[in-house]
C-alpha cells in the first residue's frame, strides 16, 4: 500500500515540477537551465531530464548560448509559445468575440459578432458554439477554451441567474452546453472576474495586494483578485456590484432589488438617458449621428458637445458612488475602470476620482489608484485565454501528448515530401 501511494506522490511531484518550469517559460522569453533551477529549487540534474523531455515532443527549443551569472555563458531554453494555442471566448448581451492567443497571451486571431436576440438564448448559444468550432477546426494545437459571461453567473450551477436587457439565459446550463461540444477542457468565468485576472497578470512587479476589475459595459459588475488569487465567493457572485442598490427609492431591477447600480452606470444607461434628453438640446452633435451608442456620445463630447459631457460626468458620478462601496467592502490599492464606459476617457474618470474622494477618508483615498484601463487589449478576452492557458498549464501531460503528436505529424509530412521529391 505504502507502495502505491509512493507512486502515486511521485507522479504528482513530477507533474507539479513540469507545470512549474512551464510557467516560469511562459512569462520570460529565455531562461538558462541554471537559473530555472535557481528559480525552482530543483536540482540542475532534474531541470535537465524535465527539459530534455520537452525538447523531444517540440515543447522547448534551445536558443545558443546566453549571459549567465558571474559572467558565465549559458545555452538558452525557449517556450515554442506559437506551437500551441489557447481560445478566449467573451460573450456580452449583444455580441460575442472569440481570440485564439500563444502561450505567452499574445493574441494570433480575433472575431467579433453582434448577437441577434430575436431567436433568444438557445439560438444565441448555438451561434456561439458554431463560431468557436469553425475557429478551432483548424487547429490541432488548441488546447483548452476560457469563456467569460455576464453576470451574475452561478458557477456552482454553471447557469446565470438572470441577464439584464436579455431572456431565456437562466435556462442554459453553459458548462453542459460546452461539455457536450467540445472534448478540450473548458474554464468558464465571470466576466469581470476573468479581466481582473488578465489585469493582475499584467501587474509584474508584485504577488501581493487587491485588484479590482471595475467593469462598465452593458452591464456592471466587478471582478476582485487578492493576492493573486480570485474572489468567487460560496455562489460565484462576489463581486456582482451592479445588483447593489444605491438608491433605495429607485426602479425595480431585474433582481428583485430597487434602484441597482447597474442601472445608472451601464452604457445602455448612458445612451437611454441622452436618448430621452436629445430633443430638449437641438444644438448637440448627436443629431448628425447615425444612432446614439456610446462610442457616439463619447466621440461628439471630444469635439466640445457639451450635452455629452454633462450626462458622460453624471454616470462618471454614478460609478464613483459605487467605486465608494467597494473601498470599504473589499479595501484594494487599485481600481481599474475596463469595458464600453473606459471609452469616457479623462472626464470619466475626474468625475469618479471626485466623487470618491468625497466619500472615504482621506488616508484611504491617498492609498488608491483608481485608473482607465489602456484599452490596447480587452482585458475580458485576454482574461478568457488566461483561464484556458492556467488549465493547461496544470496539466503538462496534456501539453508532452499534443507535442509528440505534432511532431510525428511533422516527420510523416516531412517523409511523404522527400518522397515526392525523389519521384521527381
Amino acid at each position: 500500500m505504502a507502495l502505491k501511494t509512493k507512486g502515486k506522490n511521485n507522479d504528482y511531484i513530477q507533474k507539479s515540477n513540469r507545470s512549474l518550469i512551464l510557467r516560469l517559460l511562459s512569462k520570460q522569453p529565455v531562461c538558462s537551465r541554471s537559473e530555472l533551477a535557481r528559480k525552482t529549487g530543483l536540482t540542475q540534474a532534474s531541470i535537465t531530464k524535465i527539459i530534455s523531455k520537452m525538447i523531444d515532443t517540440g515543447i522547448v527549443s534551445e536558443t545558443g548560448l546566453i549571459e549567465g551569472t558571474n559572467g558565465h555563458r549559458s545555452i538558452g531554453i525557449t517556450l515554442n509559445a506559437d506551437r500551441y494555442c489557447v481560445m478566449g471566448i467573451k460573450i456580452a448581451r449583444g455580441s460575442f468575440d472569440i481570440a485564439v492567443f500563444n502561450f505567452r497571451g499574445e493574441q494570433i486571431e480575433q472575431r467579433h459578432t453582434p448577437l441577434s436576440l430575436s431567436g433568444g438564448a438557445r439560438a444565441a448559444m448555438d451561434e456561439i458554439l458554431c463560431a468557436a468550432k469553425q475557429m478551432l477546426c483548424p487547429r490541432k494545437n488548441l488546447l483548452a477554451i476560457g469563456v467569460a459571461v455576464p453576470g451574475p453567473y452561478l458557477s456552482k450551477l454553471g447557469r446565470f441567474a438572470v441577464i439584464s436587457e436579455s431572456s431565456g439565459w437562466e435556462n442554459i446550463n453553459i458548462v453542459e452546453e460546452f461539455a457536450q461540444n467540445f472534448d478540450i477542457p473548458v474554464c468558464i468565468e465571470h466576466d469581470a472576474n476573468a479581466g481582473a485576472l488578465a489585469l493582475w497578470r499584467r501587474r509584474a512587479d508584485t504577488e501581493q495586494g487587491v485588484l479590482v476589475n471595475f467593469l462598465a459595459g452593458e452591464g456592471v459588475g466587478a471582478g476582485i483578485v487578492v493576492d493573486g488569487r480570485i474572489l468567487r465567493g460560496s455562489n460565484g457572485i462576489a463581486g456582482e456590484v451592479g445588483l447593489m442598490s444605491v438608491n433605495v427609492h429607485g426602479p425595480r431591477c431585474v433582481c428583485g432589488n430597487y434602484g441597482c447600480l447597474e442601472g445608472y452606470a451601464s452604457s445602455l444607461h448612458l445612451e437611454k438617458q441622452v436618448q430621452s434628453l436629445l430633443p430638449q438640446h437641438p444644438e448637440s452633435l448627436l443629431h448628425r449621428e447615425p444612432a446614439v451608442t456610446a462610442d457616439a456620445i463619447f466621440r461628439c463630447m471630444a469635439r466640445g458637445d457639451e450635452f455629452c459631457r454633462e450626462q458622460v460626468e453624471a454616470v462618471g458620478t454614478n460609478i464613483g458612488y459605487g467605486i465608494a462601496n467597494i473601498v470599504y467592502l473589499y479595501d484594494p490599492d487599485e481600481i481599474v475602470l475596463t469595458d464600453v464606459m473606459r471609452g469616457g476617457g479623462t472626464v470619466l474618470l475626474d468625475a469618479i476620482r471626485t466623487t470618491v474622494q468625497q466619500r472615504v477618508l482621506p488616508v484611504i483615498y491617498a492609498g488608491l489608484t483608481i485608473r482607465l484601463d489602456d484599452g490596447r487589449i480587452d482585458p475580458i478576452l485576454e482574461g478568457a485565454a488566461a483561464l484556458a492557458l492556467e488549465r493547461v498549464l496544470d496539466e503538462p501531460e496534456r501539453i508532452c501528448r499534443t507535442g509528440s503528436a505534432l511532431r510525428t505529424a511533422e516527420e510523416a509530412e516531412n517523409v511523404e515530401g522527400e518522397g515526392s521529391s525523389e519521384a521527381l
